[in-house]
């Protein structure tokens, strides 16, 4: 599904917010799901959900591709369990590279690869003996991928409108702070982004 100003958050303090609204993602997920059981009722019978767990991780553009995944996980008596995803489309190609990459460092088929999923979310290739981590930013992706124990990347574009004083009093350390204002205020900005870029690489790594 391609985001469209109807799917986007009503406008808050005078400015529209561009971005698929979690209302009208677990609205498409809740259609996805109803579609995906439909053949399986009887005639005159359909679904609704009752109970939703969300974690909205990262913002969906207007004009950017969705797509909406839904897994029948448990069906008990008349209640029906299911998992669910929605990929921004730059983020399945991102994993596509990641597939691609990794299947040539192993000699094999990206078909092949299984993936398991650590205590953190971080996905793994069991028993493979290489470490990869994956970053997404626009139209942009980084790959990192070695032997070392513990590999992270971060991708950030440096003109992303953001707090950047606010962010860092919540998040950086005197000394890192400290840096950031050692710059011209012309190039604060970029200056932030290095040192977020780092943490968030380092914090991937564990």
């Amino acid at each position: 599904v391609t985001v469209t100003t109807e799917m986007t958050p009503p406008h808050l303090r005078g400015e529209p917010i561009r971005v698929l609204a979690t209302p009208e993602m677990v609205r498409l997920v809740e259609q996805t799901a109803i579609s995906a059981v439909q053949p399986l009722l009887k005639a005159g019978q359909t679904t609704v959900g009752t109970k939703v767990n969300i974690a909205h991780l990262a913002a969906t553009p207007e004009g950017m591709k969705a797509t909406i995944m839904v897994e029948l996980t448990e069906v008990d008596r008349r209640r029906l369990s299911f998992r669910f995803e929605v990929h921004r489309d730059r983020f399945i190609r991102g994993r596509g590279m990641a597939r691609a990459l990794l299947a040539a460092r192993l000699g094999a088929s990206p078909a092949e690869l299984v993936f398991a999923v650590g205590d953190k979310g971080k996905p793994r290739l069991e028993g493979a003996g290489i470490e990869f981590n994956l970053s997404h930013s626009e139209d942009r992706a980084a790959f990192a991928l070695g032997s070392l124990p513990g590999i992270g990347v971060d991708l950030e574009r440096f003109d992303r409108r953001v707090d950047v004083e606010g962010l860092a009093r919540r998040c950086f350390r005197e000394s890192e702070i400290a840096w950031m204002h050692s710059f011209p205020e012309a190039e604060r900005h970029r200056a932030f982004f290095w040192i977020w870029t780092a943490k968030e690489a380092r914090m991937k790594a564990t």
